[in-house]
């Protein structure tokens, strides 16, 4: 174990809607490098093997140059490393030196309590119901610039409950439904953005891109958020926040990006 002088501030969030909660922790990773110049970075699961000895080095090296430390936990450990995870987490939290965001589909363990009790932060990111989802789905066709009568909300949340996953695709596919109500150049570019992330075939996606690059001369910037805006899937989700990281760290360009995603890898 490393020297007990190290501050940290926890960050917690959890529950069942991976949706919302991902999101979250999205922004706060973005509100992150705002702040600090300056970012060291590490995400991974403690279900893996190696994660412990590795989190324990990456927490103990510090950089000589003053670098703020961002970790970004998917899960946590059962058995004896729930020890190990504790001794490495407690400690006083701080804002100084090292952040540490727990992203878990469920409250944590009760040898883990201290997490909720002391954190700087918790969220609870339960499944919606009755009015909030309402709110929910009205927000997000609202985003997506989708008109929502209530007979149409209600027979979203017959279907798919509060699964807002679903949700929030189902929305993406009715704004690309109403394409003729948009100015014709927006049209265009939302429907290369919509073949660029669910195209089936990279026949497809690459002359959506070289489209959008090459020929519209649409920002690189402005293609990825786009993209990102609203994932299909957890997974995408947190790739892309991790291609988000990569670019504001400066070690990813946004074409380097747009084509690892044109290309499906």
């Amino acid at each position: 174990m490393c020297s007990s002088d190290l501050k940290y501030m926890i960050i917690t969030l959890y529950g069942p809607d991976s949706y919302r909660r991902i999101r979250k922790l999205n922004e706060i990773i973005k509100e992150y490098y705002k702040r600090h110049n300056r970012v060291s970075y590490i995400r991974f699961d403690m279900g893996d093997d190696d994660a412990m000895s590795i989190l324990e080095r990456f927490v103990c090296n510090r950089s000589v140059f003053g670098e703020s430390q961002l970790i970004i936990i998917d899960n946590l450990p059962g058995g004896q490393d729930h020890k190990e995870l504790k001794a490495i987490l407690k400690g006083q939290m701080d804002t100084q030196n090292i952040t540490i965001i727990i992203n878990l589909d469920k409250k944590p363990p009760s040898i883990f309590k201290f997490i909720i009790d002391k954190a700087a932060q918790t969220q609870e990111f339960a499944l919606l119901t009755g009015e909030r989802l309402i709110i929910f789905i009205k927000k997000v066709a609202k985003d997506y610039g989708v008109d929502m009568d209530k007979k149409t909300i209600d027979t979203l949340i017959n279907i798919m409950g509060g699964d807002t996953w679903r949700l929030v695709t189902e929305i993406g596919k009715l704004s690309f439904s109403i394409d003729s109500a948009i100015e014709p150049s927006s049209s265009e570019f939302y429907s290369l953005i919509n073949i660029l992330k669910r195209g089936p075939l990279v026949e497809q996606r690459l002359p959506a891109l070289e489209r959008l690059l090459s020929e519209r001369h649409d920002d690189t910037g402005r293609i990825f958020n786009t993209v990102a805006f609203y994932p299909k899937n957890s997974n995408e989700a947190e790739r892309l926040a991790d291609f988000d990281v990569e670019i504001k760290s400066g070690r990813l360009e946004y074409e380097e990006v747009l084509l690892e995603l044109a290309l499906g890898i």
